[in-house]
């Protein structure tokens, strides 16, 4: 996410990418869950 050529930066944005990836794969169960639960009913 951020494009700078800094050793102290590089780390960060791992950190961070590692937690998005986590973010995004509960987001989508919770989000893929509550529709579901919607159309089923």
């Amino acid at each position: 996410m951020a494009e700078e050529e800094d050793d102290d930066q590089e780390p960060r944005v791992r950190t961070v990418k590692k937690q998005s990836e986590m973010l995004f794969v509960r987001g989508d169960s919770v989000v893929l869950i509550a529709p579901a639960e919607g159309t089923s009913q």
